[in-house]
């Protein structure tokens, strides 16, 4: 520890000498401390993985449950926190949950990120959309960010163009709505005989509006 503390000396006259020794704690101490958390976060993400002194167990349609922790689940997510803290609520008194409206392996890893921060199949094409679904539900804001720029940084094809223009019009996530929405534009000749576009048309036709109003420009300028 020697090495860590550092002499000042302070001195008004001859007579008055003071050394004062101050303790600067050094890089070890500090990786030591981040290793230690890191352990920990291990630790707690074992006893999920490893279903270990789980009490509260999620049951899907298919039969198959998942358990968790409700310390863990109310500290990631104000929904949970609710719903576990309310004495008269069903879900307290049980600790059983029903999940109708999640599928059981977008659910797994939304409980996966809730205990580690990532969600490892976020990137999946067929997963980001339903997580971020999740996440929204249990508003869970930092998984749905990590989701969001998950679809951002994705490749605009023709195949998935409309259904995530209407995804994200109907979430009003207008970061990714505005990317989308020129995709669509720049390739309307070729997106607009396609037989999902009569969903859009018949559906969403404020959408299609907004769609048909970017493909022709600025309004004209009127002159009365």
């Amino acid at each position: 520890m020697a090495g860590n503390w550092q002499a000042v000396k302070y001195c008004k006259s001859m007579r008055e000498f003071l050394t004062i020794w101050m303790d600067f704690p050094s890089s070890t101490v500090v990786e030591n401390e981040t290793a230690s958390m890191s352990n920990s976060f291990n630790d707690i993400s074992e006893l999920f993985f490893k279903q270990t002194l789980c009490d509260v167990a999620f049951h899907f349609s298919n039969g198959k449950t998942i358990g968790a922790h409700v310390l863990i689940l109310s500290a990631g997510s104000p929904v949970f926190a609710s719903m576990f803290q309310s004495k008269s609520g069903r879900e307290s008194q049980a600790r059983k949950v029903t999940i109708e409206d999640i599928g059981r392996k977008v659910f797994r890893q939304f409980l996966i990120y809730l205990y580690t921060g990532k969600a490892p199949k976020l990137e999946r094409e067929s997963m980001t959309q339903s997580l971020y679904e999740a996440a929204e539900k249990y508003k869970v804001l930092s998984l749905q960010r990590e989701c969001v720029q998950a679809l951002l940084q994705r490749r605009l094809k023709i195949e998935n163009a409309i259904d995530l223009l209407i995804w994200s019009h109907s979430k009003a996530i207008d970061k990714l709505l505005e990317i989308v929405m020129k995709f669509v534009t720049d390739n309307f000749r070729e997106l607009c005989y396609k037989s999902e576009w009569l969903e859009v048309i018949k559906n969403h036709p404020e959408l299609c509006l907004l769609v048909n109003q970017r493909v022709a420009g600025p309004a004209p300028i009127t002159i009365e």
